[in-house]
């Protein structure tokens, strides 16, 4: 009952944050330093693209959440900001980009608004994540127009995405690059 009450207070953010320590924790023993960027200066970046710019009252369109760059990955989090007087989320569904199984949360933020996401590769029967490198799309998250009017921007709030690689308990890298698409409903 405690835990319940604290999850509404603090919001579906710290659900996604406790099962994604729990997956890490499963699966993960050594803790390295060097983490996602290893040898490489270049660090994963989180963007996204939509299916379309314009759409009309009551119709829906995808945005898909792409990651490049990525090294050894296995789980990532980010938050969504978008108007919710325009557009509504109806569903969201694995990308493929991830070893499979993979496992989605998601959900509103008490606290902030935004719409928390976690994408993660399950841990295999052996306890251990596999982790993935290159470029390719996490999820796929559909969304209806539900209010005309003038151009509405969908984005990742700047520095809310996380990347988790399977070197490491807590590894995050959160670059300070939020990424947009904008979308007008007729």
């Amino acid at each position: 009952m405690v835990i319940l009450m604290d999850l509404k207070k603090y919001g579906i953010r710290c659900l996604l944050c406790i099962c994604t320590v729990i997956l890490l924790l499963s699966g993960c023993s050594k803790v390295e330093s060097d983490g996602l960027t290893g040898s490489s200066s270049v660090s994963p970046e989180v963007s996204l693209i939509s299916s379309a710019s314009q759409v009309t009252n009551g119709s829906t369109f995808t945005v898909s959440v792409d990651v490049s760059n990525a090294t050894d990955l296995f789980g990532v989090n980010f938050d969504l900001q978008y108007d919710k007087t325009v557009f509504s989320k109806t569903a969201i569904t694995d990308g493929g980009f991830l070893a499979a199984p993979v496992d989605l949360f998601y959900g509103e933020d008490i606290q902030s608004g935004n719409f928390a996401v976690g994408v993660s590769s399950r841990a295999g029967t052996s306890g251990t994540h596999t982790g993935v490198t290159g470029s390719g799309t996490l999820c796929t998250i559909t969304f209806q127009a539900i209010s005309t009017g003038s151009a509405k921007e969908i984005k990742i709030a700047t520095g809310s995405a996380k990347f988790y690689d399977t070197s490491t308990s807590l590894n995050q890298t959160a670059p300070d690059v939020g990424s947009s698409v904008t979308i007008t409903v007729n």
